[in-house]
């Protein structure tokens, strides 16, 4: 571990501490934490007593912290990265993620929503709806109970509750960029045994950057002014149906759309060579809120989900049956050039997947010392696209591989998970899980050359592909509990399933799996009459034959690598103080140390390109497709320092109350890619930044409203939220600037 880092652990500890202890003995506590009620093992359990690491959000304090996407996790959840570029998000906890998750190839973090797994990278970023009860964020390997690409860890989505009260409840929020949100939720009981909830919401905001190479002319119309817009609407329906005791069924229905822009990017290096004057373009845009890009890039999709949860209980056990259904449909378009001159078109892709799982499992509801759950998983996914990829640095002679691709993939697992309350205070948790997976790959490719505007393609070249992997996943956990403190320590594994390198160039080649063993301590404890949550966990990952996904040193298009091994030493903490009823403190910290053990990466930049030369076998040091060694360095998305604070007070007036949060959160130096070369290799990595967003609101005494005002990045940090290195240059994608606006709610 750094000595800047062990520094930075040891600073933020020692004076954590002192200010807890000094206000805790200056001040009377007359206010209680409240219990967080979580299903991070299936069943309904406080947070305080699950040994697992892992962190809980409920729609109120996302609001305070202005969490209105999935994406947003990452402010209240330090060992979070979401990075993204253009439609694809990317999810890393503590180091572990796959980016870009394309046809053929799982993402590291799994995504639920309710039960249903979502294995698109291009559906990882959503916004939450108000049909959300909580999100629950769970570290490391999950593979007994969830399993199906879990090898960092989980996301899951949790919905409300259907009630038997008439309820609901309406808000809607505006602000600068033209953005407004309208959304609501209602809860109909129609009988004693039968209710339902319907939720919708619509989001818009024009586009954050101004493109100054507005105007020109593609096949897809004229270039727009404005870049990184939102237009999302999403509904929601939850029927729950109760007709005896013992049984009980809930149904999902959920539907999503988006018809927007997606995010644009700028060329990153030093002004002198930017590639707009280069190749006769204008001047590429160099800050946040301007870009010069002659592609139209769409970020069209829609999906309908289901979920079916049934439910029969005998007399000391109970038959669970979820069974899940998705079809989903996106284009996207992404320029690869960074340039307002016609290099070469933009890459294109139209996904459409079919996805059907089932699950069943008997679970233990009895009052003994053993509590179990044993259950059997099966999951079909049906994945297809069709894309385009220009290849070529000049549009003279535009080569590009077109083709369609499908993916079956076929999964089914059994597990079981066993815990033994051995003495009062010492308990034991054991499961294992089997899991096999088969992907079948069929692919049509052909090349082609744009030569003064008309094509001439080659004959179609078909590939096929077919692979299969198993593995069994082990846990063990051991616990023992004192009087306001429980301990544990957990050694788990996870599984993440091969793949297929995405056939660009050559016959589509396997990609073996990835393995992770996690050793960890921990300790989850309530204080001072349950005024202080203290949450730590200290662990360790043997990281093998990683699946590093990155943009192709040849040209366009991506590449995948069995990267040998990693290992990574982390701390977590996290810290919640009420010390009165209107003052809520809460703080966290991740610290990371990681690192390739043995791993020759490809440098993906051709420094040649960049600084005009035009020669992309210049030998110069760092050139694209050359080796690199990076063993002994970072992981990618790693950060080795982040953290977050959120302060909440209640100021009381006669008429009301005014509740103001303000949450702080900062993530160290990211490194995005691998370059070597000392004029542009800087230009991989992040530099470390913070962001601040607040909120203040009016509460009445007697209301059922509230009005509020908020912001977001209020000092209007500029960064980056992702980095990409081809042959073509290298580019940057805006993170969003400062946002203000104002909401309101009315609930009955």
């Amino acid at each position: 571990m750094s000595e800047r880092l062990r520094g930075s652990i040891c600073f933020t500890a020692r004076n954590g501490l002192v200010a807890a202890v000094a206000m805790a003995v200056s001040m009377q506590a007359s206010a209680q934490l409240e219990e967080v009620v979580v299903t991070a093992q299936k069943r309904s359990e406080s947070m305080q007593d699950v040994p697992i690491a892992m962190a809980a959000f409920t729609s109120e304090s996302m609001q305070d912290m202005g969490i209105t996407s999935s994406q947003d996790l990452q402010v209240a959840v330090p060992a979070l990265v979401f990075p993204s570029l253009g439609s694809l998000g990317q999810v890393y906890l503590r180091g572990v993620g796959t980016r870009f998750t394309l046809n053929g190839l799982d993402p590291s973090v799994a995504t639920y929503v309710g039960e249903r797994y979502s294995p698109r990278g291009s559906g990882a970023i959503f916004s939450l709806g108000p049909d959300v009860d909580r999100v629950e964020v769970l570290k490391g390997p999950q593979g007994v109970l969830f399993g199906r690409n879990a090898t960092g860890g989980a996301i899951r989505v949790i919905k409300k509750d259907v009630t038997d009260v008439l309820e609901g409840e309406f808000q809607a929020s505006v602000g600068n960029y033209d953005y407004y949100k309208v959304g609501g939720t209602v809860n109909i009981p129609i009988s004693d045994t039968l209710g339902i909830r319907l939720s919708g919401q619509t989001e818009k905001r024009d586009g954050l950057r101004k493109n100054i190479a507005a105007g020109q002319m593609t096949y897809l119309g004229p270039i727009p002014d404005r870049h990184d817009e939102l237009d999302r609407t999403q509904f929601n329906a939850h029927l729950a149906w109760t007709p005896t005791d013992r049984l009980s069924a809930n149904l999902y229905v959920d539907y999503w759309t988006q018809d927007e822009l997606q995010g644009s990017t700028y060329v990153l290096g030093p002004p002198e060579l930017n590639r707009g004057i280069l190749f006769g373009g204008l001047v590429e845009g160099l800050s946040h809120d301007t870009t010069s890009t002659d592609a139209i890039q769409p970020n069209d999709g829609d999906q309908i989900a289901s979920e079916l949860n049934l439910r029969y209980s005998f007399d000391s056990v109970d038959l669970v049956s979820v069974t899940t259904y998705a079809d989903f449909d996106t284009r996207w378009n992404s320029e690869g050039d960074g340039s307002s001159a016609q290099i070469f078109d933009p890459a294109s892709a139209f996904d459409a997947s079919k996805t059907y799982s089932q699950e069943l499992r008997l679970e233990s509801t009895g009052d003994g010392p053993f509590s179990w759950t044993l259950g059997g998983f099966y999951y079909d996914d049906e994945h297809s696209q069709e894309f385009i990829f220009w290849t070529n640095d000049f549009a003279v002679l535009n080569e590009a591989s077109q083709g369609d691709q499908t993916v079956d993939t076929t999964s089914w697992a059994a597990f079981g998970h066993v815990r033994w309350d051995m003495t009062e205070r010492l308990a034991v948790t054991a499961g294992v899980r089997y899991s096999y997976d088969e992907r079948d790959v069929v692919m049509q490719e052909t090349s082609r050359t744009q030569f003064a505007n008309r094509t001439l393609a080659a004959p179609i070249l078909p590939f096929s592909y077919k692979g299969d992997w198993s593995e069994t996943t082990p846990q063990f956990t051991v616990e023992y509990n004192f009087d306001e403190t429980m301990v544990y320590a957990t050694y788990s594994s996870g599984y993440k399933s091969g793949g297929v390198n995405y056939p660009i160039y050559s016959t589509p080649e396997g990609i073996e799996p990835e393995m992770l063993d996690m050793f960890e301590i921990g300790m989850k404890g309530d204080y001072l009459d349950n005024t202080l949550r203290l949450n730590a966990s200290l662990f360790y990952y043997d990281y093998t034959d990683l699946q590093v996904q990155r943009p192709a040193s040849s040209g366009a298009g991506t590449t995948v690598e069995n990267a040998a091994d990693a290992e990574i030493t982390g701390l977590d903490l996290d810290a919640t103080w009420a010390p009165t009823a209107d003052f809520t403190l809460r703080v966290g910290l991740s610290a990371l140390d990681s690192e390739y053990s043995d791993y020759t990466a490809i440098v993906q930049f051709s420094r040649a390109v960049l600084d005009g030369t035009i020669n992309t076998d210049n030998p110069t040091p760092g050139a694209a497709g050359q080796e690199v060694d990076v063993s002994g360095r970072s992981l990618l998305k790693a950060p080795e320092l982040s953290y977050f604070a959120t302060v909440n007070y209640d100021f009381h007036l006669g008429s009301g109350v005014i509740p103001v949060s303000l949450t702080y959160s900062y993530k160290d130096d990211t490194i995005f890619d691998f370059g070597d070369d000392p004029v542009f290799g800087p230009y991989l990595t992040q530099d470390g930044y913070g962001l601040l967003s607040g909120r203040i609101s009016y509460e009445p005494a007697e209301g059922n409203w509230s009005v509020g005002v908020w912001g977001r990045n209020l000092t209007d940090e500029e960064y980056l939220s992702e980095i990409a290195a081809n042959a073509q240059g290298l580019r940057g994608a805006p993170a969003e600037p400062r946002t203000v606006g104002i909401d309101a709610r009315y609930s009955f």
